[in-house]
């Protein structure tokens, strides 16, 4: 087995074997406060798991890179202590445009040429089916068609990139409201929205709070939270 880093700072495997967290930390440069993420294919279906102790086995195509730590809703009983309400407070809804499903207002256009090389990793990576992001007046919108849930279920899901990304990270992601959400911890997702997310809940879409705790720009990107996002979907419910 061979595992090399990649220009775009994540780790591929060439092999099959395993392979340990220490060595994956050293490999990636990671901090003492990142998380480690493994990406892997199995079946045509993309997921993603945190890497927290011992070993994991590796087959080709399988990546890893380091990124923040997923702090959900239900863990953030500090965070709502220590800073003031009215941050927390639920955010103004966006209404709904007649005729209008989707959150694609006038004028969308594709990514500027700051996502170009993020959009190559993305396809480096192994996301391949994941198209470029496309401008909003809510920020930068990266829809996921088809993603699979704990329990074999299919959904829709969105990102928001924030106007000032990547100096800030994505807060949280959206699903399809109504959609059959299988096995997925659904006490994280709302009808409303928190910590500064849009509410989209007029155009269909409930947001599910996963906080990428210490962003770092420059360093994190649409790969890491990508990977966030397969890791948060394959977490059943307690």
């Amino acid at each position: 087995m061979s595992i090399k880093k990649d220009e775009y700072g994540f780790i591929r495997s060439s092999g099959y074997g395993r392979v340990d967290l220490d060595t994956l930390r050293s490999q990636l440069n990671a901090d003492p406060d990142e998380a480690i993420y493994h990406t892997s294919n199995s079946g045509g279906v993309r997921s993603s798991r945190q890497v927290k102790d011992g070993s994991v086995p590796v087959q080709p195509g399988d990546t890893f890179n380091a990124g923040p730590q997923v702090v959900k809703a239900s863990l953030l009983t500090d965070l709502f202590n220590r800073q003031h309400r009215e941050r927390h407070a639920p955010q103004p809804r966006y209404q709904r445009i007649q005729g209008q499903s989707e959150p694609a207002p006038d004028n969308a256009v594709a990514a500027i040429p700051l996502f170009d090389k993020e959009v190559r990793a993305i396809k480096k990576a192994g996301f391949g089916a994941v198209p470029s992001p496309k401008e909003t007046r809510w920020g930068w919108c990266v829809r996921l068609k088809g993603l699979t849930l704990p329990g074999g279920s299919r959904t829709d899901a969105m990102i928001l990139l924030p106007k000032n990304y990547p100096n800030a990270s994505p807060i949280g992601f959206y699903l399809k409201a109504g959609a059959n959400t299988g096995g997925l911890d659904r006490g994280h997702l709302y009808d409303t929205t928190y910590h500064g997310a849009v509410d989209l809940s007029a155009h269909g879409w409930q947001w599910f709070c996963g906080i990428a705790e210490g962003w770092k720009p420059g360093r994190h990107n649409l790969v890491t939270y990508l990977s966030m996002v397969l890791t948060m979907l394959s977490e059943r419910r307690g």
